[in-house]
């Protein structure tokens, strides 16, 4: 890998969410092994099955693995709810987690922020440390570039997001390609 400045930057970012897991007692770190739910959905859809219509067999089938930790994709306060039992059941911890975010139109930029906060409000609930999200493009598989006026809107609404009070205990992380940002756990 090249060093660089934009190199230096991520890393260096990475490094302070790393600390987050730093158990100050044992001078360890607490690295649950974990997987996505992207790589399930892809194994399904390989075997022309739908990942996350049934959790109770869907999460079976994540704990024969031996895989003890789960990072979700999310899109609701109500999701966070469907999976929690069955996590549970199964002894699968949820140390992070996925969400989408609108942040390029105004007129859906707000729901979008407030979606979030509520997913977020659960999964702490749930003693997940990390949340993951990028402002999604205008289509997903798309080639569509955002407009200057889109992306104002975009940055006004990560200021947004930044300034709202958030779970003490949750790290969110923004991801923009070529760069990921750690907002702080509070305020």
């Amino acid at each position: 890998m090249n060093s660089n400045r934009r190199n230096f930057l991520q890393s260096a970012t990475a490094l302070s969410l790393l600390s987050s897991f730093k158990n100050k007692e044992t001078n360890t770190f607490n690295f649950p092994i974990s997987c996505n739910a992207y790589n399930w959905t892809t194994f399904y859809r390989r075997q022309n099955k739908q990942w996350g219509q049934d959790l109770e067999v869907n999460l079976s089938e994540l704990a024969q693995t031996g895989i003890k930790a789960y990072e979700p994709g999310l899109e609701s306060a109500e999701d966070v709810r469907r999976l929690a039992p069955f996590l549970k059941k199964y002894g699968i911890s949820m140390p992070s987690v996925y969400v989408n975010s609108v942040l390029h139109k105004a007129n859906e930029a707000e729901k979008s922020i407030a979606t979030v906060l509520s997913i977020a409000d659960e999964v702490v609930k749930l003693g997940t440390k990390i949340m993951v999200t990028n402002p999604s493009p205008i289509k997903w598989g798309g080639t569509e570039i955002k407009s200057d006026a889109e992306l104002i809107t975009q940055a006004q609404s990560i200021t947004t997001f930044y300034k709202i009070p958030r779970p003490k205990t949750l790290v969110f992380v923004l991801i923009f390609i070529g760069f990921i940002g750690v907002l702080p756990i509070h305020k």
